[in-house]
């Protein structure tokens, strides 16, 4: 009874399954009758207990409150109750009444029913659990469009009562459902419609359907893949680039005309190298039209500068920071997380941000180094790994400080080469970015493929 098609995790169980269902459960339903949920199963609607009664441990009833204590296939509970009031029984169907409508799980033992969920069982000799799961399952989102309310959408018993259930033979039912448990439980690496068990004859085109509609998902989802390996080869092509370009050996031989500098012989003064301010100074404001932008590590990444902002200050605080505020040209590094990640931030930046607690700002002699060439040495040369391997240790190599980056020594040529550098990178990365804008482009066309296939399989023109 495994039910996997709530992970989502690949292509079998996130287009497969769902299309496979729908087609055999309609295929199947053809001509036949209908009963409603209702008259053929027992629907127990939950009731929370009293509070005082809840513990977590373990003491009493396992309790079943909402979509929190649902797994992926069995509940997973972290509360008991002393004085249970609905209960379900084993095998029963459990689904979601509220806020997470649908989404059907199995109980594997009785539970406590909040009144989240809601419990269904066969009685009707001629329906079988697992076909009934199905049938659920293919509506959840009829069930969620059907949901009122305004904190949280909820339906009521008479919403599930009306669930119509086709009456076809318990043998093609069990059918149906080995056959899409036996596509639940596949490697999509090696699927294979083939060998999956039999479907009644009346069901030939449907699995000739589905077999179409698993091998063209594989290709998709093999573009998918190959689009990914090339997304990252184009990063890799970056940064071999970087190297190629500083092409000589830590800590030596320098390349003819290079010397090593301090990092603070590069700064404008000795100010010129700044961490963010600590402590209630960064507390936000909601007025975005009147606030100044913080930059964050989020704006920050290897070279390149990310707009938009998410966090503001009050405009009386922002004077008191005024030190604080990044110009064009400044270098921001992460002092935290990706430890040495950094960008220069642009000329025509407005307004001009403030830097936030987890940043170091550089602010450099433009006639000894390039701001862009700093930066792109910070980035692609391993500088700051062995930085880091020869100076931090512990929790140091995740978080950096001022006195740790000022022992950084950094190799760099005469001015006119570094204009050479930076113009060969950049022409390359102008490239690379055309071709990471081409790979989302088709990104965006694979993932409108499948639903277009799918849209085809049900008017039976695939």
């Amino acid at each position: 009874m495994a039910r996997l098609s709530n992970a989502r995790s690949n292509y079998v169980t996130r287009w497969v399954v769902p299309a496979a269902s729908r087609l055999l459960i309609e295929g199947a339903c053809e001509g036949a009758s209908c009963l409603p949920l209702g008259k053929v199963a027992h629907i127990e609607m939950g009731q929370s207990p009293t509070g005082d009664s809840c513990n977590d441990l373990g003491e009493g009833v396992p309790f079943i409150g909402g979509p929190a204590d649902l797994g992926l296939v069995f509940p997973q509970t972290a509360r008991w109750t002393n004085a249970p009031t609905k209960l379900c029984k084993t095998n029963d169907i459990i689904v979601c009444v509220r806020a997470t409508i649908g989404e059907p799980r199995w109980a594997d033992k009785v539970y406590c029913l909040g009144r989240g969920v809601a419990a269904i069982r066969p009685t009707h000799g001629g329906t079988d659990s697992r076909f009934l799961f199905r049938i659920i399952e293919g509506n959840e989102q009829a069930l969620r469009d059907q949901g009122t309310g305004t904190t949280f959408k909820t339906i009521s018993k008479e919403h599930l009562f009306r669930i119509q259930v086709p009456v076809i033979p318990v043998e093609a039912q069990q059918a149906i459902s080995n056959f899409l448990e036996w596509l639940e439980g596949r490697d999509p690496g090696g699927l294979d419609v083939s060998q999956a068990p039999p479907l009644p004859s009346s069901l030939n085109e449907q699995r000739r359907i589905v077999a179409r509609i698993a091998a063209l998902a594989a290709k998709i989802e093999e573009a998918h893949g190959l689009r990914g390996r090339a997304t990252e080869a184009t990063e890799v092509l970056t940064l071999a680039a970087v190297s190629y370009a500083f092409n000589f050996q830590f800590p030596e031989p320098l390349p003819d005309c290079w010397q090593w500098f301090p990092l603070d012989a590069l700064l404008v003064t000795p100010d010129g190298m700044t961490t963010g301010p600590f402590g209630t100074l960064l507390q936000k404001t909601d007025v975005r039209a009147e606030g100044i932008p913080v930059l964050g590590i989020a704006n920050v990444q290897a070279n390149r500068f990310v707009a938009g902002f998410t966090d503001f200050l009050d405009p009386w605080k922002a004077e008191a920071l005024s030190t604080y505020r990044l110009e064009g040209g400044d270098i921001v590094i992460a002092r935290s997380g990706t430890v040495g990640r950094s960008c220069v931030v642009p000329d025509d930046i407005e307004p001009k941000p403030l830097m936030s607690t987890n940043l170091i700002r550089l602010r450099v002699n433009t006639e000894v180094v390039l701001p862009r060439l700093l930066c792109l040495l910070l980035n692609g040369s391993a500088l700051i790994e062995r930085h880091k391997d020869a100076y931090c240790r512990g929790s140091s190599r995740t978080f950096f400080t001022q006195k740790i980056l000022f022992r950084l020594q950094v190799p760099l040529p005469p001015t006119d080469q570094q204009r050479r550098i930076v113009a060969y990178l950049d022409k390359l990365q102008a490239k690379v970015d055309a071709l990471k804008k081409l790979q989302a482009e088709t990104a965006a066309e694979l993932d409108a493929l499948m639903p277009s296939i799918l849209d085809k399989a049900f008017r039976g023109e695939l």
